[in-house]
């Protein structure tokens, strides 16, 4: 935090030296003109009320303005606060995008090939020279030599080795000092920095010293025991570090000052503040409700809504997908709200959930017979001697002209198997006056089935007389017309 603490103290002597200027020049005014507000750094005055430039705030203007301080003044690398501005910089490598705020990569290759002998790589920031299989690049990092001859020995140029030569039966082998690594070729010595693979280790910042890595940390933080990781340290355990109040964050810190109070240009210091009500100019900023209150506007959304990051801006709340599903089967999200709806064979309820609707109550499903209502539908069914035609139609056994016993027989032995279900579903768990209730019912459906055959029989009847009715038409159509023939 030295370097960063040295930066704020420069901000902050910068700040006093500019506020004891304003107070010179206000003292030097002539009489009759110290009751009028002189603005400086280009503001201007209206209303006994000084507009800034972009750059400056203040009473009069007397403060300047560290772009920098948010967001790093929107700057991909360095940025560099200056009087009533700011100027970013990038780092080795790079240079400044046509935006004056990113940095873009230099491809030191597009120029003479880097320098390099051979082949030139282009990295980020940087660039490495590397050359044909079997040759060897030199110190300089761009010079390749061809390999040695085959019988190399170590007295005559090193036996060609970059380092280190051993004499060997049938030759030399190569081997190379601390800090760096032998190439493929296995002559070559390229330096070996342990900090490229995984940041050699280190949560911070890595060195490569004679080989072995070396953390460091950012300012802001101390090296752990570890001596990799990084720890926090907190600068408001120093008594100076804040006049009101200080908050500790990872790496820094930020000064808090007490109600009726703000932050002066040094970022340590406080003043007063003239107050005023932050939601007038622009409902504050806010997308949806202002509240003022005495450290600025307070941003909050209508209900369905949320807050985005930048605690000024709302974004509709999608609750159909949050963790608690808000509805029981189907959900259709809107903004600012959402609507609940049901699967086919279900209705909404008035608490927001759906109940099965029974079709055979409501008249949907028009069984000509009989109907049971299931979970989001129903089922038809027909009395005895009867057969479903379809989903709903019932009709005479004996009028069906394919399979007419066979499909009687099954559906009587299916419905059979029913009532016997039922039957045994309800022995033994009925009381007395169930079992009165029980008896009733039986003799009920006794009469019903009664009432059919009777119909049936009557129906047959009916049946019989219409054929005898036709057999009678047709013998009198006979006869007639033997009497026309004779």
């Amino acid at each position: 935090m030295d370097s960063a603490g040295g930066g704020r103290r420069g901000m902050a002597s910068g700040g006093v030296v500019a506020a004891l200027w304003v107070l010179a020049a206000l003292s030097t005014l002539p009489e009759g003109t110290q009751g009028r507000i002189i603005c400086y750094n280009g503001g201007y005055c209206i209303y006994n009320t000084c507009i800034c430039p972009v750059g400056y705030y203040g009473t009069v203007c007397q403060f300047d303005k560290d772009e920098c301080a948010v967001d790093n003044g929107g700057c991909h690398h360095e940025c560099r606060n200056t009087l009533g501005s700011y100027v970013c910089c990038c780092s080795a490598g790079y240079k400044l995008g046509p935006d004056k705020h990113s940095c873009v990569e230099v491809d030191e290759c597009r120029d003479h090939n880097g320098g390099c002998s051979h082949v030139c790589i282009n990295t980020a920031g940087s660039y490495e020279c590397r050359c044909q299989p079997g040759h060897r690049l030199l110190p300089d990092g761009r010079t390749c030599v061809p390999p040695p001859t085959p019988r190399a020995r170590c007295h005559v140029q090193n036996g060609g080795c970059h380092h280190q030569c051993h004499q060997s039966v049938g030759g030399v082998t190569c081997s190379c000092r601390p800090g760096y690594r032998l190439a493929e070729d296995g002559r070559r010595c390229f330096p070996y920095d342990p900090c490229r693979e995984n940041n050699g280790g280190c949560e911070g910042e890595c060195r490569a010293v004679g080989g072995e890595v070396r953390c460091s940390c950012r300012p802001g933080l101390t090296l752990g025991r570890d001596g990799t990781s990084c720890l926090d340290v907190d600068e408001c355990r120093i008594p100076e570090a804040c006049q009101h109040r200080c908050q500790n964050t990872w790496g820094s810190f930020q000064c808090v000052c007490d109600t009726g109070y703000e932050l002066a240009a040094d970022r340590r210091t406080c003043h007063r503040r003239r107050v005023t009500d932050f939601c007038a100019d622009a409902n504050g900023g806010c997308d949806h409700i202002c509240l003022h209150t005495p450290d600025g506007p307070l941003c909050s959304c209508r209900p369905g809504y949320q807050l985005r990051p930048d605690e000024r801006t709302c974004e509709d709340v999608d609750e159909c997908q949050t963790r608690v599903r808000p509805c029981q089967q189907g959900c259709n999200n809107w903004p600012g709200g959402f609507t609940c709806t049901c699967h086919a064979g279900y209705t909404l309820n008035q608490d927001g959930h759906c109940i099965d609707v029974d079709e055979c109550r409501e008249g949907v499903a028009r069984c000509d017979h009989y109907c049971h209502n299931t979970a989001g539908s129903f089922r038809c069914s027909c009395r005895r001697g009867y057969l479903l035609l379809g989903a709903s139609r019932c009709t005479v056994a004996g009028r069906k002209s394919i399979g007419t016993e066979e499909s009687l027989m099954v559906f009587q032995k299916e419905e059979e198997k029913e009532e016997k279900e039922e039957e045994e579903d309800l022995e033994g768990n009925l009381t007395p006056g169930e079992e009165e209730e029980e008896e009733k019912e039986e003799m009920k459906k006794e009469e019903d089935k009664n009432e059919e055959k009777k119909n049936e029989n009557e129906e047959e009847k009916e049946a019989e007389k219409k054929e005898e009715e036709k057999e009678k038409e047709k013998k009198e159509e006979e006869e007639e017309e033997k009497r026309r023939e004779k």
